[in-house]
């Protein structure tokens, strides 16, 4: 979450989904080789070697088998495993290794990519007085397989290739056994070469790069990048599938990797192949290629310019249903993997910035996909589909900075209904200097809203709203939970009309609170911490103060830390529960008397000491909040008969902290 200058510490806050880690990886999706498909891991030692290579070897004879039964015709569906086929008895002839081998390493000049990158609004910084979450920043996660959830002990497995007998009237030679090594992988990537051959060759460099970096750096030393994108251009769809297959692995947790396909133009190549072919699992590694390569942020532009519209023209809006109506729209051509895949990839680019943002929001078509999807699996209970969370996680991110970042024509059509209403006197912070019958008249106005909503106008209806709401409530993943309570927590972040709308709509009219203050108890500290920020927003609508005030003030007092806070999670937590409780009690006596009676001032009085010569806050929340409850004059006698007394309140620390707010 950004933090907020002095003045606008108080204020609303707006999210973008930043950084997420998932079991210490990179999160990217990998191409899952045949061991792990198999779940072979855990075989150790010669004997399990021997035992995982001639299961592997069956099934890859197998598949060949069925393949030579039921040969594919051209345009027909074939649904690929994800399993590579071409690994042994290929019938390979020594000489087939001898040459070409690319042996110097490649100079690579684009500077290394590290895990954390700079946005615009990173953390820690704000433009403006309300501060904003920041957006996902990379999130790759393989389809068939969590990180965490992949147990894949691999062991270097020497592929025996038998040499090929001689046409002469020669005895034919002994029969040996070449070891396939890398060197040798990329030195049969040559177009001339035969498909079984090529596809040897890739799916063995697929194996390789499955979580082991230095196989990725060693292929990128010996050029085999460029050779792989070449063969995208093939005419047998199984050589694409098994090339595809390899860059995916290629560019797992290797940003250099990833630029360099770029810089090969190997994007439009991906493209064109996807459009192209039939073949589902090309589709698969093709669209997980592109998750991968839009985690790097120097690429997230590059994919929004190039793949944007592709992906959303042939996998998005084909695979949702929409606009036929249908859930999901079942054609044969495309799978769910492939959809989770595009939505993963278009997660990625959402947090790209502000061009970015517009560029997915004006995309024909995307957000009337995504809403759809999602409302269906609301609708056929399904609220924890994963593929829903990355359309959540979209549609937070497109909600991000949205009223400053709307076309003309929809602002002009917002605003034109407040001309009335006098415009001065901004307010800053918790402190407004406007009167409260001029700001109660500009939170009163509603905005206009589209019976048939298209495009941008679904990220503010009633009806989205409504189904972040039920994602709350339905919902068990935690990355949806938070994805939807940081969507409305964008969407209520300002005093305009449509923050104000939409703050109307969670608490009046969906009786949103109820949902929001069960989150304030989630299990997880994320979902606390997004829960309390969205009541902090909300609290700052003076029409809802009391109702807000009334639900969720024993919930607000009951999650704040008994002594000052001391990790990030819990200080932003802290602070927006302080804040909430300031906006809630500032004008009303009621409200801070309750807050008396449940106990919170020592709580709030022990954040506030915390650590005198490190401030934070969380501790300058707590000390605004002090200084404001002493305002209530009828208090002082309650507070007097509760041991407490004036220097609690008032005191150079929150007198401070009160009037940086005023200033």
């Amino acid at each position: 979450m950004a933090a907020a200058e002095s003045a606008a510490e108080c204020g609303y806050i707006r999210t973008v989904l930043g950084q997420q880690i998932l079991g210490q990886l990179d999160s990217s999706s990998l191409a899952l080789p045949s061991e792990a498909r198999l779940k072979l891991a855990g075989s150790s030692g010669p004997r399990g070697q021997a035992a995982r290579t001639l299961r592997i070897r069956e099934q890859v004879q197998q598949s060949l088998a069925r393949k030579a039964r039921s040969p594919v015709g051209n345009g027909s569906l074939h649904r690929a495993s994800s399993v590579p086929e071409y690994v042994y008895n290929l019938h390979l002839v020594e000489n087939d290794f001898a040459g070409g081998l690319a042996t110097a390493a490649k100079t690579y000049e684009a500077q290394k990519v590290g895990a954390t990158a700079t946005y615009e609004h990173r953390r820690g910084r704000t433009a403006q007085p309300s501060a904003q979450r920041l957006p996902l920043r990379r999130l790759e996660v393989s389809p068939d397989s969590s990180p965490e959830g992949v147990h894949y002990a691999h062991s270097d497995v020497f592929y025996g290739l038998q040499r090929r007998e001689s046409r002469g009237t020669a005895p034919p030679p002994r029969s040996a056994e070449v070891e396939l090594t890398l060197e040798r992988a990329v030195s049969l990537l040559d177009a001339d070469r035969t498909p079984p051959r090529t596809c040897a060759a890739a799916t063995f460099i697929q194996h390789e790069c499955f979580q082991k970096a230095e196989a990725r750096r060693r292929v990128r030393q010996l050029r085999g990048i460029p050779k792989l994108l070449q063969l995208l251009r093939a005419p047998n769809e199984d050589v694409q599938r098994a090339a595809c297959g390899a860059l995916r692995n290629l560019v797992f947790e290797d940003n250099d990797n990833k630029l360099e396909v770029a810089e090969l133009n190997g994007v439009p190549r991906l493209l064109q192949v996807l459009k192209q072919t039939r073949d589902l699992e090309t589709k698969k590694q093709i669209t997980g290629l592109l998750w991968n390569l839009s985690s790097n942020d120097k690429l997230k532009n590059l994919v929004i310019t190039e793949a944007l519209l592709t992906l959303t023209e042939n996998v998005v809006v084909p695979f949702s249903g929409w606009p036929e109506g249908d859930y999901p729209k079942a054609t044969g051509l495309l799978d769910f993997d492939i959809f989770y895949n595009a939505t993963g990839c278009l997660r990625n680019t959402s947090s790209a910035g502000p061009e970015g943002r517009k560029a997915m929001r004006q995309c024909d078509g995307l957000v009337d996909s995504l809403v759809h999807y999602v409302r269906g699996t609301i609708a056929d209970y399904q609220p924890d589909d994963k593929a829903t969370e990355n359309c959540v996680c979209i549609l937070h991110n497109l909600s991000y900075q949205l009223e400053a970042e709307l076309p003309e024509r929809y602002a002009h059509s917002i605003y034109a209904q407040t001309q009335a209403v006098p415009a001065d006197g901004a307010s800053v912070g918790c402190f407004g200097g406007r009167s409260r019958k001029v700001k109660e008249q500009c939170q009163d106005v509603p905005v206009p809203e589209e019976s048939n909503p298209k495009g941008v106008e679904w990220l503010w209806h009633s009806i989205v709203v409504r189904m972040y709401l039920s994602l709350i409530a339905r919902s068990a993943r935690s990355s949806t939970q938070e994805a939807a309570l940081g969507a409305l927590q964008n969407l209520t972040a300002g005093s305009g009309p449509m923050p104000t709308s939409v703050a109307h709509t969670v608490v009046q009219k969906e009786s949103g609170l109820q949902h929001a203050r069960k989150m304030l108890h989630a299990g997880d500290p994320v979902v606390r911490r997004t829960a309390a920020s969205l009541l902090r927003n909300l609290s700052r609508n003076l029409s809802l103060q009391n109702e807000i005030a009334k639900e969720t003030l024993p919930d607000l007092v009951s999650i704040l830390p008994d002594t000052a806070p001391s990790t990030d999670l819990l200080v932003e937590t802290t602070a927006s529960a302080c804040y909430a409780l300031t906006n809630i009690t500032q004008s009303s006596l009621q409200s801070a008397r309750d807050l008396l009676a449940a106990g919170g001032l020592p709580k709030v009085m022990a954040v506030s000491a915390g650590d005198a010569y490190s401030p934070n806050k969380a501790t300058k929340a707590a000390s605004v909040l002090l200084y404001s409850l002493w305002t209530h004059t009828e208090l002082h006698n309650a507070y007097k008969k509760a041991q407490f007394k004036k220097t609690d309140f008032v005191n150079s620390r929150t007198a401070k902290a009160y009037h940086s707010l005023k200033d």
